[in-house]
């Protein structure tokens, strides 16, 4: 009871410090990829909070598997290297009896994990992605002012009067003087918002568009309009986000009422049916990488016994755990990369389960080797 206690207390002790660790890199990393758009639109700081609290479970999905392995390792690596789990075994205290704990702990860990990345994951990603647009969409990321002109990309606008932000009186849109055509927009009142594509969408209102051909003067062009939109592209090409549902804030039981959807159709679309399958599938593999990632670090820990190991346990369990995270999810991606891809026209449901499953059958393949060659 009281060697549960101690190992508890251990595992705990590292698994607190070094998610934490992992769970802030993981969200600098969030953090570098949307935080300039925010700040350009000026969104206030409740809501840049909201939307990064919005993230966390998504994070904590990849954080707690790495975590459970370091925290593993680093537990019984360091009992070895103490040799506390020699005097365990003088005592008659084999390695499935101070093991059994965390291993428990870790299956029930997978099985929580499997409601995780099944509800709340899809569930907040949906939420972050209605914040985020909202935030976009609510504010240009160009600053106007009353009776000054703006330059935005190729395109000169003049406004008489701006309330509101976004709010426009009087408004005038210049195309550059050395195009061709030469285009005047004009329009009594607009109201100016971005798309997620970084777009700026002018609605305009009671207005005209003169439209000049410098190659023939005398052909003016002259358009009146009760109602116009005119969107000025940004060259900034890639958007993280997109405006319809993506299978990831899609949750289990919406995407396996998907599949059963199209398992029904005789004329399905194989694609879009094998990534369906590729995403519920893959929801499962991450939750039980947590139980495998546990054996698997039991086992290398244990290599610690050997004298030329002893006084490097803690530097080289961080080395054993980058090597196991990146062979991992090189094997999950070459995996889901494999289920997407490949056509299959017979036995896909089980096609890709196998092949989703394959790093953690792999994984515990090697588990169950190394344990029969290190056992004493």
């Amino acid at each position: 009871m009281k060697t549960t206690k101690y190992i508890l207390h251990n595992f705990f002790g590292y698994f607190i410090i070094y998610s934490s660790i992992i769970f802030l890199l993981f969200l600098l990393n969030e953090l570098y990829r949307f935080i300039q758009a925010l700040l350009l639109h000026k969104t206030p700081i409740l809501t840049v909070l909201k939307i990064f609290v919005s993230l966390f479970p998504a994070i904590i999905s990849i954080a707690v598997p790495i975590t459970f392995l370091l925290s593993t390792i680093l537990t019984f690596a360091v009992m070895c290297e103490q040799n506390e789990i020699t005097i365990l075994n003088t005592m008659g205290i084999n390695q499935w009896q101070y093991t059994k704990t965390v291993i428990f702990l870790s299956f029930i860990t997978s099985i929580i994990m499997l409601y995780f990345n099944g509800y709340i994951v899809p569930q907040s990603n949906q939420y972050f992605k209605k914040l985020y647009i909202t935030a976009i969409l609510s504010s240009p990321a160009t600053k106007f002012s009353s009776s000054k002109f703006v330059f935005i990309e190729n395109k000169k606008i003049f406004a008489q009067k701006v309330y509101n932000k976004n709010s426009l009186e009087n408004v005038y849109i210049f195309n550059p003087e050395n195009e061709p055509l030469y285009q005047t927009i004009f329009a009594k009142n607009a109201t100016v918002e971005t798309d997620i594509r970084e777009n700026i969408l002018f609605n305009l209102y009671d207005g005209w568009v003169n439209i000049l051909d410098k190659s023939q003067p005398q052909n003016n062009t002259m358009l009146k309009f009760n109602k116009y939109v005119f969107t000025i592209y940004s060259k900034q090409k890639t958007s993280f986000i997109s405006e319809t549902k993506t299978f990831r804030e899609m949750t289990n039981k919406e995407l396996f009422k998907e599949i059963l959807f199209l398992r029904q159709e005789k004329t399905k679309n194989l694609f879009f049916y094998q990534q369906l399958l590729t995403e519920y599938f893959l929801r499962y593999t991450l939750s039980f990488s947590i139980f495998v990632f546990t054996l698997l670090g039991i086992v290398l820990a244990h290599r610690f016994k050997q004298p030329h190991l002893k006084h490097n346990a803690k530097p080289l369990s961080f080395v054993i755990t980058i090597i196991v995270v990146g062979i991992y999810y090189f094997l999950l991606t070459a995996s889901i990369t494999l289920c997407k891809n490949t056509k299959i026209t017979n036995f896909t449901e089980y096609y890709i389960a196998t092949i989703m499953q394959a790093p953690n059958i792999i994984f515990f393949i090697i588990y169950f080797i190394l344990a029969k060659i290190y056992k004493e």
